[in-house]
C-alpha cells in the first residue's frame, strides 16, 4: 500500500507538505499541490479511511456532504427536501458546508470528515479541488451546474429563460425587462441568454436589465427596498413585462406591480410554494425531484459506479395570473 512517506520520496516534498496536500491543500503552494497530487495518482495512492474512522470513533461512514454558497434562496431548501427524503430512507446522514473566503479550509474540513460522497450545489469546483477529492476517493456530483465530463444533475436554464420570454411576448409585451442577482452564476447566464435570444428572434432587446444584491448578509428588508427600486426604474422606462431570475425577486416585484395603474406582466423562476399562493406565473423546476435524483446518483457513485452520470431536467412554464 502506498504511504505518505512514499509519495514524499517520489515528489521531493516533505511528509508534512504531502499530508497537507492530500488533506485539502491548506498552506500548500499551487505548484507543490499539483506535483504531489499527480504523484499520488500515478502511484495509485488510496487514503486509509479505516484509520480515519478509527480516530474519529466512526467505524462506518455513511455521510454525504453538501457543498454550496452560503445562500438562503428558497429553491435550495426545496431541493434539500428531496435529497433528505432519499438519503434518510437509505440510512445516510447529511453534512452541509458553505463556501466562503477561505476555500482551502473548507476543502480540508470536507476531507477530514471522510465522506462517502459530495453533492456540489450550483457552483463549480476549482481544478485542484477536484484533484484533492479524486486523490481521497471522494466521489462528487454537481447539482444545478453542468460541466463536460463531470457527473451532474442540471436544468435546461436556457430553455427556461426562453419560455419566460415567449410568455411575455404572447401577452403582447413589447418593452420587456429582466431583474437578476449581482452574483454571477452559469445558471443565471443561461436563463438570461435564453431570454435575450428569444426576444432577439422577435426583433426586440431588453428594455432594461437590473441586478439586486442577494448575498447572505443582506437583510430581507434591504433586499425588498433594493428590488422595489429596480422595479420602479424599469416601470419608469416603460416596461410592460418583467422576467425575474427567481421567485423571491418576483414576489417582491409583484407587490409593486400591483400598485401600478397599467397592466405589467411578470414571470418568476423556480415555482416555490409561495409563488402558488399569490398566483405568480413562473418557470417550474421540479426541485424536490432534482434533489431526489442527486441523492440517488451520489449513492450510486459511492458504491463504485464508474459511468458518468448526467441528467438534465426540462423546466415548465406555469401560467397563473401575472
Amino acid at each position: 500500500m502506498v504511504k505518505i512517506k512514499d509519495i514524499a520520496e517520489q515528489s521531493g516534498y516533505g511528509a508534512g507538505t504531502v499530508s497537507r496536500a492530500l488533506n485539502g491543500g491548506e498552506g500548500v503552494s499551487p505548484r507543490a499541490l499539483k506535483s504531489i497530487l499527480e504523484t499520488a495518482e500515478r502511484m495509485g495512492y488510496s487514503p486509509n479511511t479505516y484509520a480515519r474512522n478509527l480516530a474519529k470513533g466512526d467505524f462506518e461512514s455513511v455521510t454525504v456532504g453538501l457543498l454550496t454558497l452560503l445562500d438562503t434562496n428558497q429553491y435550495l431548501f426545496e431541493m434539500l427536501r428531496g435529497m433528505y427524503t432519499v438519503l434518510n430512507n437509505k440510512g445516510y446522514n447529511i453534512l452541509m458546508f458553505s463556501i466562503g473566503k477561505k476555500r482551502d479550509k473548507i476543502i480540508s474540513h470536507i476531507i477530514s470528515e471522510n465522506l462517502c460522497g459530495l453533492i456540489v450545489i450550483a457552483t463549480p469546483l476549482l481544478d485542484n479541488e477536484k484533484q484533492i477529492f479524486n486523490a481521497n476517493k471522494i466521489p462528487y456530483i454537481y447539482l444545478d451546474h453542468y460541466e463536460d465530463g463531470e457527473n451532474s444533475i442540471s436544468v435546461d436554464n436556457f430553455r427556461g429563460g426562453a419560455a419566460a420570454a415567449e410568455y411575455l411576448l404572447s401577452k403582447g409585451c413589447t418593452k420587456i425587462a429582466y431583474i437578476g442577482e449581482t452574483r454571477g452564476s452559469k445558471h443565471q447566464d443561461k436563463r438570461l441568454k435564453g431570454f435575450e435570444s428569444t426576444l432577439k428572434k422577435n426583433g426586440l432587446f431588453p428594455t432594461g436589465i437590473e441586478y439586486v444584491n442577494m448575498t447572505f448578509n443582506i437583510s430581507y428588508s434591504d433586499l425588498e427596498k433594493r428590488t422595489v427600486q429596480k422595479v420602479r426604474n424599469l416601470i419608469a422606462a416603460g416596461a410592460d413585462g418583467i422576467f425575474c431570475y427567481c421567485d423571491e425577486l418576483a414576489l417582491v416585484a409583484l407587490d409593486e406591480i400591483r400598485k401600478q395603474p397599467r397592466e405589467i406582466f411578470l414571470v418568476g423562476y423556480d415555482d416555490i410554494p409561495a409563488a402558488r399562493h399569490v398566483s405568480l406565473t413562473t418557470v417550474n423546476q421540479p426541485l424536490d425531484k432534482i434533489g431526489e435524483e442527486a441523492a440517488k446518483a451520489i449513492i450510486s457513485l459511492s458504491a463504485g459506479e464508474s459511468a458518468i452520470i448526467n441528467k438534465r431536467f426540462r423546466p415548465k412554464l406555469i401560467i397563473r395570473n401575472t
